[in-house]
């Protein structure tokens, strides 16, 4: 393996805190370790700074960065977040961008989520699109389709086949 990148394919457990996680297929993660390279079915527990794995990966770390890609669960304080599909993501961050199939429970200033995605923070401000369900004292709540909103929110905008339970300042809603 160099040492840009790593493909590690099924069953891998790993414990890290790392500065940077790049991660993607079927890898959980915990530990504190300065590289990390492997391939098949390998379980890690050590002390590496680096960790680039690909496809359902599971993080629980105390990492500045992390990128993730596909079915991956992160549990941890980063500054940053990068995820994509199937993600579930309970930490306290300061940005969380996601995209699809994410499950979020955190508290963190920005929430940037867009399909099938249950929201339970208190965050500053969340924008979500399809699916959503939202349990959060935010101060503007902007949703799309399919949202089920309970949350203490200054602002809520919602479009389609929305539920909302809440003490907001503002609520527009359409059909």
């Amino acid at each position: 393996p160099s040492e840009d990148e790593n493909e590690l394919e099924e069953g891998i457990l790993v414990d890290i805190d790392a500065e940077e996680l790049e991660l993607k297929e079927d890898v959980r993660v915990e530990s504190d370790a300065e590289k990390l390279y492997l391939t098949e079915d390998v379980r890690v527990e050590s002390d590496e700074e680096e960790l680039y794995l690909t496809e359902d990966v599971r993080v629980e770390s105390d990492a500045e960065e992390l990128y993730l890609t596909e079915d991956v669960r992160v549990e941890s304080d980063e500054e940053e977040l990068y995820l994509t599909e199937d993600v579930r993501v309970e930490s306290d961050e300061e940005e969380l961008y996601l995209t699809e199939d994410v499950r979020v429970e955190s508290d963190e200033e920005e929430l940037y989520l867009t399909e099938d995605v249950r929201v339970e923070s208190d965050a500053e401000e969340l924008y979500l699109t399809e699916d959503v369900r939202v349990e959060s004292d935010a101060e503007e709540l902007y949703l799309t389709e399919d949202v089920r909103v309970e949350s203490d929110a200054e602002e809520l905008y919602l479009t389609e086949d929305v539920r909302v339970e809440s003490d907001a300042e503002k609520l527009y809603l359409t059909e």
